[in-house]
């Protein structure tokens, strides 16, 4: 090898996931790209803290992007991918949007939990709805 330490999946979501903590979102997103160049195939949990990354920007139109991105290369989202891409339509208002990913996980088999009805419902308060 070339001494450099190897980077695996595990050790790339937990550094995504700390920059998100620390509002670095933007940082997590750039990781989650770099995924494919260092041959790392994502899992679910790099998707969902992608989609974490894009609901902290206020990137509702990429949250939705990776989770059809996901659903496309047979990458099953779960409730934690729903429930991102919905707060990430929920804070832009786009109470639309985050009652139809409610809808959507239903025909996906993705048991909606508590906090997906209240998103959905927060989101058409929001929007007046």
């Amino acid at each position: 090898e070339s001494g450099r330490p190897h980077l695996d999946l595990v050790g790339c979501n937990a550094a995504m996931s700390a920059c998100v903590a620390k509002a670095r979102w933007e940082r997590a997103l750039e990781l989650f790209r770099s995924l494919r160049r260092l041959r790392v195939e994502a899992d679910v949990i790099s998707h969902n803290v992608a989609v974490s990354a894009c609901e902290r920007g206020d990137l509702w139109c990429q949250a939705l992007a990776r989770l059809a991105s996901m659903r496309r290369g047979g990458a099953a989202p779960d409730v934690v991918t729903y429930g991102a891409a919905r707060s990430a339509c929920a804070r832009s208002g786009l109470w639309q949007a985050a009652v139809d990913l409610l809808v959507s996980m239903q025909s996906a088999v993705v048991r909606p939990d508590v906090i997906a009805f209240n998103t959905a419902i927060s989101a058409c308060e929001r929007g007046g709805k």
